[in-house]
């Protein structure tokens, strides 16, 4: 389906290349009727590829459009220590929530850590372990996933899955040790929605919230809704994007090798990945909801 813009919404796209400023714009479908538009001056980055980079999101019957910086471009453009560090709860998180930034950082030179904090004891199985215990199938699974993601470092806990809220005291210090061993210039991990809602996604997002390293958030735009329908508004909007163009092969590789989980089938099928640049002044909402460990 095809967009059609209005005159006065293509004079506004070139007016805000210039301003470098985030943009929303409702499009309409016929070209007779010229669209009301609203702009919303934010730091968010120019126009690249316009009509097929950035993903649309509707909102009462109107389709928007977000403008958003490439994340690429940062990374390559950044001129201090090189090294990305992802931190998550689970097997299958850095790959689900990450994948195609790590590939894309390793390829442009930083030293790329995953930090772990479960090894996926609670989770389900669904193929036969073969003898194996759950964790044992997992790790083995993570590190041919981190092996495809060209991971330089690897480091995984054991703490107890589905239990990070109420044991935050037991690990939040190992995992500032680790911050302090590799000193990372980045950090990902999840927003505060968790995107799944998942109690232990939310509790490393809020312990994460005030590092001194630059911090994003891996999140999705609105019209993707996976996940808990109460946590859509509590999702940070997309600030930045990745386009998975010669590597989503490999993220989706790595996605089934971690085969003993029912990952969301769907999310193989993005051809981005999206990020939120965390405003250390501003305040986040979050929640925690009823969750199925």
């Amino acid at each position: 389906m095809s967009l059609l813009m209005s005159p006065a919404v293509q004079v506004l796209v070139q007016e805000i290349e210039e301003q470098n400023c985030r943009l929303e714009i409702p499009f309409c479908y016929n070209p007779n009727h010229d669209c009301e538009f609203k702009v919303l001056h934010y730091p968010a980055g120019v126009i690249r590829n316009f009509g097929e980079l950035w993903p649309l999101s509707r909102a009462g019957g109107i389709f928007y459009i977000q403008f958003m910086k490439d994340i690429k471009q940062e990374l390559t453009a950044w001129k201090g220590r090189k090294v990305l560090m992802v931190i998550y709860p689970h097997p299958d998180d850095e790959t689900m929530g990450a994948g195609g930034l790590l590939l894309t950082a390793k390829k442009l030179g930083w030293q790329t850590v995953a930090v772990i904090l479960t090894k996926g004891g609670a989770g389900q199985m669904h193929v036969h372990p073969n003898g194996r215990t759950i964790k044992e199938m997992r790790m083995a699974e993570l590190e041919k996933a981190a092996s495809i993601l060209q991971i330089d470092d690897l480091v995984v806990a054991d703490y107890d899955d589905g239990k990070l809220r109420q044991h935050r005291s037991r690990w939040e210090k190992w995992l500032k040790q680790q911050i302090i061993k590799y000193h990372p210039a980045w950090i990902v991990t999840f927003d505060h929605s968790g995107i799944s809602g998942h109690p232990d996604h939310i509790s490393l997002s809020l312990a994460l919230r005030k590092v001194s390293a630059k911090l994003y958030w891996t999140t999705l735009p609105q019209d993707l809704n996976l996940g808990n329908k109460e946590l859509f508004k509590l999702r940070s909007a997309p600030t930045h994007i990745l386009k998975l163009r010669g590597i989503g092969l490999k993220k989706w590789q790595a996605m089934k090798a971690h085969r003993s989980q029912k990952l969301p089938g769907r999310v193989a099928l993005y051809r981005f990945e999206w990020y939120h640049e965390v405003e250390p002044r501003k305040k986040y909402p979050h929640k925690f909801v009823e969750f199925k460990i």
